[in-house]
């Protein structure tokens, strides 16, 4: 049985892991479309993910560490709901294999 409910998070920090699970997604999606890396075909795409992705995740990184001291369970929940969408990323690709 699973319980939905409604938590705290630091804003700065979701932000942060979640431009970087979008970021990692597009990298992967690129490298996957030939299967490999290819400079000339998947830089474009990597280069526009770096740019939307990352850019506006890193607003408020100078301020980052007031934020952790401010209010540290939700910093820390933050990082840790983002990074669960970073493994969702991995572990879909593997419940596509196994069907």
């Amino acid at each position: 049985m699973v319980e939905v409910i409604e938590v705290e998070v630091s804003q700065k920090a979701y932000a942060l892991v979640k431009g970087f699970s979008s970021f990692i997604k597009k990298v992967k999606e690129e490298v996957q479309d030939n299967e490999g890396f290819s400079a000339v075909d998947d830089l474009p795409g990597i280069l526009g993910a770096a740019v939307t992705d990352l850019v506006p995740a890193f607003d408020g990184i100078t301020t980052i560490g007031e934020d952790f001291k401010s209010n540290k369970k939700a910093f820390i929940r933050g990082v840790l709901i983002g990074l669960d969408e970073l493994v969702q990323i991995f572990v879909e690709e593997e419940k596509e294999e196994e069907k």
